[in-house]
């Protein structure tokens, strides 16, 4: 059996690579020359992985090793289509790049995002490097909605903090400056329930 071969398949299949290269697996070959099967476990997928690997032999396990892979893991994730500063909103493209320490997890959609510092074009996006950009930002301008059976009552309101359409956010009420907790269920209305 071929140890590399087998961790390549394996890595393929849980990290979502596009192209595996194994530079070092450290498990002598005379070890497998008479294995059946090799069973991985662990996350390959993490910065420096730490593997299990089980040698089966006529249906038994025969030996385990725990082995620190050196590996090169190529994915097609989400980058940053141009450069962008901190705080700017980042364009985002599909693209290939290695999955190393410095990538982290990939992010799983195309934003938007907002940089959380400066982004050359081409950098892997990761919750290290971008937020998701609000659907209503700090200081905009939102209706305060209160629906109490057939009555609704609405108020002038802006936003003390990034808002998500769906989530809880904080508000000020213009005519008596407090502070009012709702759910935001458009990017210019507060619903306080």
């Amino acid at each position: 059996m071929d140890a590399a071969a087998a961790l390549a398949a394996y890595t393929t299949l849980l990290c979502g690579a596009a192209e595996v290269e194994v530079h070092a697996v450290a498990v002598a070959p005379s070890v497998l020359e008479h294995a059946e099967d090799l069973k991985w476990t662990g996350d390959p997928c993490s910065p420096t992985p730490v593997l299990r690997l089980e040698v089966v032999e006529q249906g038994a396990v025969v030996a385990r090793y725990t082995v620190r892979p050196s590996m090169t893991i190529r994915i097609h994730g989400w980058v940053a289509a141009s450069t962008a500063e901190a705080g700017e909103a980042v364009p985002a493209r599909r693209d290939l790049f290695i999955l190393d320490r410095t990538t982290g997890r990939a992010i799983d959609g195309g934003g938007p995002w907002r940089a959380r510092v400066a982004l050359a074009e081409g950098t892997p996006l990761s919750r290290a490097v971008v937020d998701p950009l609000p659907d209503a930002p700090r200081g905009q301008p939102v209706t305060l909605r209160v629906i109490r059976g057939a009555v609704t009552l609405t108020a002038d309101g802006a936003l003390l903090e990034d808002g998500t359409v769906g989530e809880e956010a904080r508000a000020r009420n213009e005519a008596t400056q407090s502070t009012v907790q709702g759910v935001l269920v458009a990017p210019d209305i507060l619903e306080i329930r």
